[in-house]
């Protein structure tokens, strides 16, 4: 079933529960000796709108696949002159202040993480953090797909912040050779921007 018919089988099913729940709570519906019945059906219908009202929200606020080419375009316009400057150094210190520089003063989005990994297992990090002893960024998904396909997009709730992050990938190339990936981790409120 395609999306549109999918909201409007839950708008149906919740006008439908609403109508109940009305017919319910005035009395329409005759009283019957069991009272626990009548109040047990009114919390479930009640709870099937909200539900219903909550799924549908979450829905409309699904960004498409173009919205998402088009926020991808524009982190990496934001980002294109790191990604260039990344391709033609491997120096650590340099590294290191090109992605606190980018972090510290980007103000198209509120980036809680930026990152870039190596094709040698070198990871950089800001605002850095410990990873477990053996992390391997080469051996994530994100990574081994950002190298096939240039670029990537992932959402996920970030574990120290709680907050919905979309994370967004772009392979490093100096020519034809991968040097690596960059990471960026933006804010969800941002995603739609």
């Amino acid at each position: 079933m395609n999306f549109k018919k999918q909201i409007v089988m839950f708008i149906m099913g919740s006008l439908l529960f609403t109508s109940c729940s009305l017919k319910l709570k005035a009395g329409i519906i005759k009283h019957d000796s069991n009272n626990n019945k009548i109040e047990e059906t009114i919390n479930k219908v009640e709870y099937t709108n909200k539900n219903t009202e909550e799924h549908i929200n979450k829905q409309e606020e699904k960004i498409t696949e173009e919205e998402k080419e088009v926020f991808v375009g524009k982190v990496k316009e934001e980002f294109e002159e790191l990604i260039g400057t990344l391709s033609q150094t491997t120096d650590e210190m340099k590294i290191k202040e090109l992605l606190k520089d980018n972090f510290e003063n980007c103000t198209s989005f509120k980036i809680t993480n930026i990152y870039f990994a190596t094709e040698e297992g070198e990871f950089y990090l800001v605002p850095e953090i410990e990873f477990a002893e053996g992390y391997d960024a080469r051996e994530r998904d994100w990574y081994s797909s950002t190298k096939s396909d240039g670029e990537g997009i992932a959402s996920f709730v970030d574990a120290a912040t709680g907050m919905e992050v979309a994370s967004v990938y772009f392979a490093v190339n100096n020519g034809e050779n991968i040097i690596g990936v960059l990471g960026v981790d933006i804010e969800q409120e941002n995603a739609g921007q």
